[in-house]
């Protein structure tokens, strides 16, 4: 029961964007992603545990560094687990949910970790191949178009927002939209797309409401958006107790010139583009 109700307690709270750049703090307006475990601390508990994550995150920018200057190709995600796995039980759990700061490192422009908390959030986007089961939904194979063609097709985009917690190791959960866009200098319009999620091991942890791939338009832009909400609760004799509810969403837009770009919620307001 006590390992159960600890386990409800270090779980993120919400979703979380990947808008600001290496070492700055939340800016206003975002959702504060990890729950605090104490709200009624001291300045001084609070100065301490927030000197606590610097020091936790200068750990974690030293050992990515070691990983990428030894020019190891590995994931994000692979990344984080080596860390947890070789660091991560030297760390005070409660300390670092104490603190207010947060940490952003980019490996490239298409990948990026975000410390909050005891929580990693990956947003990582990827080239998609063209399958025949992504063929069956719409996507098109661009080898196959003719340059004379007036309208051009993007590549096949995949973007994805994974979330794990430094005292288990392991990936909470993930929500993942994929998208390819037909455009022509004065539309665009989204051919294929593909919205799905993965949970992770823990039975406390349930999923409802999933939308896939709503599509929707803005000033000329094409957007794809699927979305779920992630619940966080513990059951006992039968009676479940939810702890948090959030909906969380990841998306897809592209402009009539054909530039993509991908979101999660957070900083970036839904449904504005701010890429035009």
């Amino acid at each position: 029961m006590a390992a159960l109700m600890m386990l409800v307690l270090i779980l993120p709270s919400t979703c979380y964007s990947m808008s600001y750049r290496e070492g700055d703090k939340k800016t206003s307006g975002q959702d504060n992603i990890a729950p605090s475990i104490n709200t009624s601390i001291s300045k001084k508990q609070q100065y301490k545990a927030n000197s606590y994550f610097k020091s936790y995150q200068e750990d974690f920018k030293s050992f990515i560094n070691l990983k990428l200057n030894n020019n190891l190709a590995v994931s994000p995600e692979n990344l984080i687990q080596s860390f947890i796995q070789a660091k991560g039980k030297t760390y005070d759990i409660n300390s670092l949910m104490r603190s207010t700061e947060t940490y952003t490192i980019y490996l490239d422009d298409k990948n990026s970790i975000t410390l909050q908390g005891a929580y990693f959030y990956v947003h990582r986007e990827e080239e998609a191949p063209c399958t025949p089961e992504r063929i069956s939904k719409g996507a098109i194979d661009t080898k196959n178009i003719s340059k004379a063609s007036a309208r051009k097709t993007t590549g096949i985009k995949k973007y994805y927002h994974a979330v794990y917690a430094l005292v288990l190791g392991q990936e909470l959960y993930r929500i993942t939209q994929e998208a390819q866009f037909t455009y022509n200098g004065s539309s665009v319009t989204a051919n294929y797309s593909d919205g799905y999620y993965s949970r992770g091991f823990l039975s406390i942890w349930q999923v409802s409401d999933f939308q896939d791939s709503i599509k929707s338009t803005f000033n000329g832009a094409a957007r794809v958006k699927s979305s779920a909400n992630f619940h966080y609760g513990l059951e006992i004799n039968g009676i479940g107790l939810v702890i948090q509810d959030h909906n969380c969403w990841v998306d897809i837009r592209c402009t009539k010139n054909g530039y993509v770009k991908g979101y999660c919620d957070g900083a970036h307001g839904d449904p504005i583009f701010d890429i035009l």
